[in-house]
């Protein structure tokens, strides 16, 4: 099965509807849409909340380092 085009959809359930498809996609029982790994579907998915990607919570969210630094478990600080 296919990941849904969203695109035409509107609602309060919408960017719900996006996090569980992205779930279902990264356990692999939605297949990515066409032309996208399904690491780029989940990570494009995961930016939706923070849509400026140079703001240090936008990174934050997608796992890479903000600014250099990593918290007490290796994790982006």
């Amino acid at each position: 099965m296919d990941v849904p085009d969203f695109g035409g959809w509107t609602g309060p359930m919408v960017p719900t509807m996006r996090v569980v498809s992205a779930n279902l996609v990264h356990a692999g029982l939605l297949a990515a849409p066409e032309g996208q790994s399904a690491a780029e579907y989940v990570t494009g998915v995961q930016r939706l909340p923070a849509p400026n990607y140079e703001s240090r919570a936008a990174r934050r969210l997608t796992g890479e380092p903000a600014d250099g630094r990593e918290g007490p478990v290796g994790q982006p600080y």
